[in-house]
């Protein structure tokens, strides 16, 4: 009576701390305890002494009835060629006869769709993940991969790029961000110049002057592109607007030129000979400067004058007066002069020479009259359509001077003023030329132009944060998607967001419902508001739907989600039938059609008709608790007779809540079978217990597994295989560390223990009486991935699960056989 009385006011100060009494003293409140305490301890004695057919007979008179059987669940992944809805309570069967029946338990959506693309953004990063399988299976949010390069973005032109001896270029942006020029001189940005040959050519990160980028070019004759590859993170979304190059190419030297007669070398020399004729040419070629088309192009020059005289034969001698002559001879016609009157500027456009605008003024420049040198200095712009041409086996822009008009060149005697050029420099000057952009996403092959130069330069991931991007070759068929996720291992979970992408590039928020608890177990994901546009994502044409952690917490642990198989169309079946499924069956509908499912689970949950020893159990424990819920010892017999699936609990209260640990008899799919009782229990708990009135609420939760593992160090028996002994060893310490049929008797572990190293040797030593065992280690891998001592685990809700266990074979004194 006095453990009685002890342990029922440990009951109630568990419930009603604050009731402090006195059983002897003389309060109403402590007599009627008492009193009640008495008659049910008289009451428990006596029944406890009764023969079994005399309780049965006493338990009848509350009219108990056996049970019925609970359906036992499955999940399977429904497809057809079109998808569509499927209602609950349609019906499937197995392969066989056609009598292993089972039905849907909820409506859903059939899908033909299939996950063809993943990938992971975050820190800075865009991670491809391959589609998941049970051989390779996928570590999400896991920012330790390797991701992808950066965006990338040209600036092309087609002349202002190239030169023969480096220059400075500008790239003016005068409508983009403050934020977009920082970046583009960041550190951050790596810079190069792209070749026609594909050569990339290394640059300096370039110099910024308000809107102006400047940069300092190599010299490369084929320069086509300034090419940039961006960090992934922090890219921002605004326009980059029109874009314009500057160059300034200062005092070139012509790199050829040709007089028609050969190539003209030396400090001085003729463009057109001694004696300037009409039609007589001379080709300049300078490719740093005239290959900038549209450029203002400046020739500076000296420009002195050789004469030369061609008189007629004999007129170098003065004529004699003879006798017989009668008069002298007539005088030689007077020496005219020639200049080259008018040179034309000319230049090819491809087919014909053709006069270049603006130089017109130009053409009388080489008939200077002064003593000495004269400084010629011309200005002109450069014409668009100038094209290369050979000249003097030489393929080039040129630029041509030609005589248009040499009076009295056809005539002798004649003095001949022929230019003579020294000192020939080009300048150049491109300003406001248009440049062409175009950017490469990471998982673009190709670079892409920016058509419209008000649509931002790069286009931000959004949502922002730490994502997980799913690509399906195709929309879903209803606004309605259920995904089951098959997840290897258990880690502690984040809180996802769903979000769909828009055919316009925008997100949308989806409902979600997350039967995974944030990826810390396989469960099924319903989604909702499903619009189903396919979208542009990384370069790829998918339905793109987007799980964010709001948390951030899966992408901090030791221990990341590992999917194994994701599948899209789930949905529940459930049977009465007692014959459990196994993964990968097929099931076809039972009136035919063209749906078809596969199971994603073995079959889970699920009991029979309750039989007369179960019965008894019940019946007692109603008799004990009355339908009442006082105690933690009244949890477990209320939860465990009414839902015959649930093994046993535990209670843990904190602050103002009761924590309820349940642990499932399907152990390996505890996960779902859990999923299915749990609100079923807080209503029982609710509706049988004082705690909601006393201010209390009530929390349902699976214990935490740790899978534990052994190293044992042992001395097998003489002749006995060494893979023979480790296997018996490993399967010995599996049974044992069954959390719901381990332990010594086989009745699992209770919620919130662990075994020690004693009670696995004593286990093994009672198993394998044949083996000597030398030591023996446990440790426990916690949920967040850390490894454990076994004694430095203190977790209320502990149970522990098979791990991987190691066996070292001891053969001599100091000699061991790992395996």
């Amino acid at each position: 009576m006095d453990s009685f009385w002890s342990a029922y006011q440990e009951y109630i100060r568990s419930y009603l701390p604050q009731w402090r009494y006195d059983p002897e003293s003389g309060e109403v409140e402590s007599a009627v305890l008492l009193a009640a305490a008495e008659m049910i301890e008289e009451s428990r004695t006596r029944l406890a002494r009764l023969p079994q057919k005399h309780e049965l007979a006493f338990l009848r008179g509350w009219e108990l009835k056996p049970l019925d059987a609970d359906p036992m669940h499955a999940y399977v992944s429904l497809t057809a060629p079109e998808g569509g809805f499927v209602g609950a309570g349609k019906e499937l069967y197995m392969s066989g006869d056609g009598t292993r029946l089972w039905h849907t338990a909820e409506d859903t959506q059939a899908e033909p769709a299939r996950l063809t693309d993943q990938f992971l953004t975050g820190g800075g990063k865009v991670i491809p993940l391959c589609v998941p399988t049970l051989e390779q299976p996928t570590r999400l949010f896991d920012l330790q991969l390797e991701g992808l390069p950066g965006p990338e973005v040209r600036f092309s032109h087609p002349d202002a790029l190239s030169s023969q001896h480096g220059c400075q270029v500008e790239l003016t942006m005068p409508q983009a961000s403050p934020r977009l020029l920082a970046l583009l001189c960041g550190d951050s940005v790596s810079w190069s110049l792209v070749c026609a040959c594909g050569d990339m050519l290394s640059l300096s990160a370039p110099e910024r002057d308000g809107e102006n980028l400047r940069f300092s070019l190599p010299a490369a004759l084929d320069g086509l592109a300034l090419h940039a590859s961006l960090p992934a993170a922090s890219l921002p979304a605004e326009a980059i607007g029109s874009v314009l190059i500057r160059t300034q190419r200062r005092e070139l030297p012509p790199d050829l030129a040709w007089d028609g007669d050969g190539p003209c070398t030396g400090a001085q020399w003729l463009p057109f000979g001694e004696a300037p004729e009409t039609w007589r040419t001379c080709c300049l070629s300078c490719p740093d400067a005239l290959s900038l088309l549209g450029a203002q192009i400046t020739v500076r020059f000296a420009l002195s004058i050789r004469e030369r005289e061609d008189l007629l034969p004999g007129m170098e001698q003065q004529p004699e007066y003879r006798p017989v002559m009668r008069r002298l001879p007539p005088p030689p016609p007077p020496v005219r002069d020639v200049w080259a009157d008018q040179v034309l500027w000319e230049y090819w456009n491809g087919r014909l020479w053709l006069p270049i605008p603006g130089a017109e003024a130009y053409t009388g420049s080489f008939t200077t009259r002064e003593d000495g040198a004269a400084l010629v200095e011309t200005q002109f712009r450069w014409p668009e359509d100038a094209a290369p041409c050979e000249e003097g086996g030489q393929s080039s822009l040129w630029l041509r001077w030609r005589v248009g008009r040499a009076e009295n060149s056809g005539w002798l005697p004649r003095r001949c003023h022929a230019p003579e050029i020294t000192n020939l420099r080009f300048s150049a000057l491109l300003e406001n030329s248009p440049v062409s952009v175009s950017v490469r996403g990471q998982t673009e092959e190709s670079f892409h132009p920016l058509e419209n130069p008000r649509l931002p330069l790069f286009r931000p991931i959004t949502p922002e944060g730490i994502c997980w991007w799913l690509g399906f070759d195709r929309p879903p068929s209803g606004a309605l998607m259920r995904l089951y996720l098959s997840l290897l291992n258990r880690v502690p979970g984040g809180q996802l967001s769903a979000w769909e992408i828009g055919s316009d590039g925008r997100e949308r928020p989806l409902t979600l419902e997350d039967g995974t608890e944030g990826l810390s177990h396989s469960g099924v994901m319903t989604l909702n508001d499903i619009q189903g546009q396919r979208s542009v994502c990384f370069g790829l044409h998918r339905w793109w739907l987007c799980l964010r952690d709001d948390t951030g917490r899966l992408s901090q642990g030791r221990q990341f989600p590992r999917l194994a198989e994701l599948a899209c169309g789930a949905v529940r079946l459930q049977t009465d039938s007692g014959e459990r499924c196994q993964k990968d069956e097929t099931l076809s509908p039972l009136r035919g059609g063209t749906l078809r499912a596969v199971t994603l689970t073995k079959g889970f949950g699920g009991s029979a008709v309750e039989d007369q020893t179960a019965l008894l159990r019940r019946a007692r424990a109603h008799q004990h608790h009355w339908g009442r819920c006082v105690s933690a010892a009244d949890v477990e017999e209320l939860i465990c007779t009414q839902l015959r699936d649930v093994l046993r609990t535990r209670c843990v209260r904190e602050d103002d809540t009761l924590c309820v640990a349940a642990l499932m008899r399907d152990v390996f799919c505890h996960a779902a079978a859990f999923a299915l009782r749990k609100d079923q229990i807080r209503r029982l708990l609710e509706d049988t217990s004082v705690l909601p009135a006393l201010g209390l609420s009530i929390t349902v939760r699976e214990p935490v597994f740790y899978p534990v593992s052994a190293m044992v160090w042992l001395r097998p028996a003489e002749g006995v295989p060494v893979e023979t002994v480790r296997h018996r060893v490993c399967d010995a310490l599996d049974r044992f560390l069954h959390p719901a049929a381990g332990h010594f008797q086989g009745q699992g572990w209770r919620i919130g223990s662990l075994p020690s190293e004693m009670e696995a040797r004593n286990y093994l030593q009672a198993c394998l009486p044949d083996l000597s065992i030398g030591k023996l280690l446990l440790t426990a891998a916690a949920p967040d991935g850390r490894e454990l001592d076994r004694a430095q685990v203190e977790d209320p809700y502990a149970l522990p699960l098979p791990g991987a266990h190691t066996v070292h074979l001891m053969r001599e004194e100091g000699s061991l056989c790992t395996r």
